[in-house]
């Protein structure tokens, strides 16, 4: 076996390991890869990326920050949009983790704007971002804004034709719905949730999403 298909293999196991919740373990295992790789591979992006998610499953927020800012500065470099909106999307969402809701909606406000400009049809990007702001509209307590931004991701997940963007919308409207206590209507979104992650064969989102039910 090569070092690449070893690399490869390497990555492959710590993205289960994180899958199955196995989080400190796949974070040893992304370092690892980290310390063998060269920074201008893409290998090194992959597994960097990851590890931000690790470390913000983990809770270590600061960590994940600095990953998602040395990963935006990387995209900045090499002058590749697409890799910078990645890691604003992801900066966002660590700081909407950390409950720092202001600086997570400076973020994706960023992000919105550069889809705008030049992205206007990277449907599943803006499905994300309205994900995302009205995730954080309903931790702040405004449901009805909430609920319209939450719309607005579900209209772009359909047209997206993604199936794990079109169950987080839709997981995203049951969440709104439970707060206003529209019991049924939540039921019903997290049902479809349900069935859309099946079909992407998300079971891990199954699951949580069926737990959440379970507490209704």
């Amino acid at each position: 076996m090569g070092r690449a298909d070893s690399i490869d293999s390497k990555l492959e196991f710590a993205f289960k390991l994180f899958e199955s919740k196995r989080l400190s373990k796949a974070e040893e295992i992304y370092h690892e890869c980290l310390s063998s790789l060269e920074e201008s591979s893409n290998n090194y992006k992959v597994a960097l990326h990851w590890l931000g998610y690790v470390k913000s499953e983990l809770k270590k927020y600061d960590e994940a920050r600095s990953i998602y800012i040395k990963l935006r500065e990387i995209a900045k470099f090499s002058s590749d949009l697409q890799d910078e909106l990645i890691a604003i999307h992801q900066l966002g969402m660590v700081e909407r983790m950390a409950r720092n809701y202001e600086e997570a909606i400076k973020l994706f406000d960023v992000e919105l704007n550069l889809l705008k400009n030049s992205y206007p049809d990277f449907y599943v990007g803006f499905a994300a971002n309205y994900y995302e702001q009205g995730y954080i509209l309903l931790k702040k307590g405004s449901l009805i804004e909430a609920e319209k931004l939450m719309n607005q991701s579900l209209q772009y997940s359909k047209q997206s034709n993604d199936p794990i963007a079109l169950g987080c919308s839709l997981r995203g409207l049951g969440e709104i719905f439970n707060a206003k206590g529209e019991i049924e209507r939540a039921k019903g979104y997290f049902e479809e949730s349900i069935f859309t992650f099946k079909e992407s064969d998300d079971i891990v989102a199954v699951e949580e999403v069926k737990s959440i039910l379970d507490k209704i």
